[in-house]
């Protein structure tokens, strides 16, 4: 990891992570959204994430499976919240999604997210993103409370 986790974990990492899965599920209320960083910028889960062998069954599995990466998730949550919300402004500026009162919407767009220039940290998050919408499909209740998130 960069000794600089401000360098590390940037705009442009996090524009294609949420990207990414936003092009999966194409509308994503605003509560569901925050989370992606949290899970998609922590290399353990994104490594575990990606493999084509882990299968996840709902988030008490993820969570029993990977509980050091959920230790201070609400940390996560929190560190990544800014983040988050700039990405989002830069994906809306760029015309990539539409901000909406209760979602965000995936707009059609030319950004290739399978592109090869995106560098290996970047296409590990890509890869990870599809096994991260099936947990973004639980309802937003339950996914707070097990990754308990305290607002």
């Amino acid at each position: 990891m960069a000794t600089n986790k401000f360098l590390y974990n940037n705009e442009g990492i996090a524009l294609v992570a949420i990207l990414s899965v936003m092009s999966k599920m194409k509308s994503l209320e605003y509560s569901k959204v925050f989370l992606i960083l949290p899970f998609l910028l922590n290399d353990n889960l994104t490594i575990f994430l990606k493999n084509k062998n882990s299968k996840v069954i709902g988030i008490q599995d993820l969570v029993s499976r990977r509980i050091g990466s959920f230790l201070n998730f609400n940390g996560s949550f929190k560190n990544f919240y800014a983040l988050t919300f700039n990405a989002i402004c830069i994906a809306e500026e760029l015309k990539f999604i539409k901000v909406e009162s209760n979602s965000i919407i995936y707009l059609e767009n030319n950004f290739d997210l399978q592109s090869g220039s995106l560098g290996s940290r970047a296409k590990n998050i890509v890869a990870a993103s599809e096994k991260l919408q099936a947990i973004l499909e639980i309802d937003t209740i339950e996914l707070y409370s097990s990754l308990k998130i305290h607002l």
